[in-house]
């Protein structure tokens, strides 16, 4: 499918670039440096509408590096995170091509109009990513099951021991944390958990917040980062810190969440902190 865009590689703070797709409406988006790091969002497509555990589910299908969350004024935004060598760097242009199209992909996906399938960017690459050398490089305790899947331990208190699974198929490396589990849950808990992993995108660098069915009816909240294998050098730690970082501040939350008047006095704060429509900022800069 062909993309057309124009969009200024040299982005900086409040500049808002266009992104078109000639089938579909113009995409436009924003981005803004926050400390080393370069974020790049479009509103989500007008339709359909989904639920935040339907956007959660549909994290985990969305092209590497992108994901939906809660922006300024709980906005729900694509979003996509570039670390930066320091705070005046800009992104190589390779970097910046491909967040532009997975971005883009992403919107087509949302919007119903597009089948998830590998980006030529990944397929094309072979999966030269040495997870056990960048472990020990960056003093990670991981051990390898297989081939091509390694459990690596996160960097979090005693009390909540998690690992991450690593696995590297396809040219990309997929890290996958699981920071919370439950069989039933009232639906204000669930309400909860969705509005809870939605902010969190949005303040976790790199890790997208989802949700996936277990074989056992189960529901698991995950944190999840991927990269193209090529490029696993320069973001592998960056990524295993968004989810250190995300599963020390989640885990607990997530599990008292699953009390239906916890839940209850959480939205009541949401809703109570929520801007009314009409006092919602446009971004037209």
């Amino acid at each position: 499918m062909t993309l057309a865009f124009n969009y200024n590689p040299h982005i900086r703070t409040g500049k808002r670039p266009a992104l078109a797709h000639k089938q579909t409406a113009p995409l436009s988006i924003v981005s803004h440096r926050s400390d080393s790091w370069l974020q790049i969002e479009a509103d989500l497509p007008p339709t359909p509408s989904y639920t935040a555990m339907e956007l959660l589910a549909h994290n985990r299908a969305l092209p590497a590096g992108v994901k939906v969350c809660s922006a300024e004024g709980k906005r729900r935004v694509l979003r996509t995170d570039l670390p930066l060598a320091d705070p005046d760097d800009t992104p190589d242009a390779g970097s910046l091509a491909v967040a532009e199209d997975n971005l883009a992909a992403a919107a087509r996906q949302l919007a119903g109009d597009f089948t998830p399938e590998l980006s030529s960017s990944s397929a094309c690459e072979a999966n030269t990513a040495d997870i056990s050398h960048l472990c020990a490089e960056h003093g990670w305790t991981c051990v390898q099951r297989d081939a091509d899947r390694w459990m690596i331990d996160l960097d979090v208190p005693s009390a909540i021991y998690m690992q991450a699974k690593a696995i590297l198929e396809h040219g990309e490396v997929t890290l996958t944390a699981v920071i919370g589990s439950w069989q039933s849950a009232s639906p204000a808990s669930i309400e909860a958990i969705g509005n809870l992993l939605l902010n969190a995108g949005a303040t976790l660098r790199m890790a997208s917040p989802s949700i996936e069915m277990g074989d056992d009816g189960s529901i698991h909240a995950l944190l999840s980062v991927r990269i193209l294998a090529a490029d696993a050098s320069a973001y592998f730690h960056h990524a295993l810190c968004s989810l250190s970082i995300g599963a020390r501040c989640l885990s607990r939350e997530i599990r008292e969440l699953q009390s239906p008047s916890i839940a209850g006095a959480y939205l009541a704060i949401v809703a109570a902190d929520m801007p009314p429509a009409s006092s919602t900022k446009e971004n037209e800069r």
